[in-house]
């Protein structure tokens, strides 16, 4: 079997298939679909009284904060270095 000839067949047959690999790719591109969701109604009820309750209930203790920035700003609010080392290591 020469090898010249065989490499010449194998250039020729690789070309075609990069060609046709790289017009495939760009139809794919042409035709992208997006994934939809349908909620049903309960979950969208369930979803709008999940929100409204996370809106009407808060994570912040005002009491406490009031306290804090009162002793803040009259200079009354100190905490230990060993305190902070203990808090950043997780060690109580």
């Amino acid at each position: 079997m020469p090898i010249n000839n065989s490499v010449g067949s194998l250039s020729s047959l690789y070309q075609l298939n990069s060609f046709s690999l790289a017009r495939r790719n760009s139809t794919q591109a042409v035709r992208s679909f997006r994934d939809e969701m349908m909620l049903s109604a309960e979950t969208q009820t369930f979803n709008d009284m999940l929100r409204r309750l996370r809106q009407s209930t808060s994570d912040v203790r005002q009491d406490k904060v009031d306290a804090y920035s009162a002793r803040i700003a009259d200079g009354s609010y100190f905490v230990s270095s060993s305190d902070i080392a203990a808090g950043i290591l997780g060690v109580h």
